[in-house]
């Protein structure tokens, strides 16, 4: 879930400007988020 070169600080920051209070939090949805377009872009592969 958390990509290479990814610091604490970067983590924090990225969270925050998404609105998040924990870093754990921004990481669950990022997570969920990037798997929604993993398969949304599966879909349209497929047309």
């Amino acid at each position: 879930m958390v990509e290479p070169g990814e610091t604490w600080w970067v983590l924090e920051r990225n969270a925050a400007a998404a609105g998040f209070w924990r870093v754990e939090d921004y990481l669950k949805w990022r997570h969920a988020d990037q798997q929604l377009l993993d398969n949304s872009s599966e879909g349209c592969a497929n047309k």
